[in-house]
């Protein structure tokens, strides 16, 4: 039995995209958000009357989960925690800390959504992404399930390809 949607087109697919961090190998994440914006609102009230206008455009953060556990390339989480490494972050017993701050230059990430056959179909481009939040999971007694970890990723704007 065919969907009926075969004669007109084919949807895309919410399990199928690949999460690129960095220069990291792409990982094989479990969930990711894709880019969003929120526009503020100008209200200006003209005698009686209440007028709106639209005003700046905020790109909200990205969500992304990713399964802990090693493969060829390592631990998500020992990549990420590089990746953070590498925008400047020093651990506080470094005798280099000195001050040093978490950059953004040179840093995307990218979201991208496959078709059945692997290839993109469309690309999101975070431009001057950095990790605003980083969390290695929860351990528990209680659970036998996989630990999951979470990161938040802030970005000035970002760029569609594809369609």
């Amino acid at each position: 039995m065919s969907n009926f949607w075969n004669a007109i087109y084919t949807p895309n697919r919410k399990n199928l995209f690949k999460v690129t961090i960095g220069d990291l190998e792409p990982f094989t994440a479990k969930t990711v958000s894709k880019p969003s914006i929120s526009v503020n609102t100008h209200e200006h009230q003209i005698f009686n009357h209440k007028f709106y206008f639209p005003g700046i455009v905020t790109w909200e953060p990205v969500e992304a989960t990713f399964a802990d556990g090693g493969s060829e390339t390592g631990s998500p989480a020992t990549a990420l925690l590089a990746a953070l490494t590498s925008l400047g972050y020093v651990t506080p017993d470094t005798k280099a800390m000195g001050g040093a701050l978490i950059k953004k230059s040179d840093f995307t990430a990218t979201i991208q959504q496959l078709n059945a056959a692997g290839e993109v179909l469309s690309m999101w481009t975070l431009s001057n992404a950095w990790i605003e939040k980083y969390t290695f999971g929860d351990l528990s007694y209680e659970d036998d399930g996989i630990v999951e970890l979470s990161l938040t990723l802030r970005y000035d704007y970002a760029k569609l390809t594809g369609s």
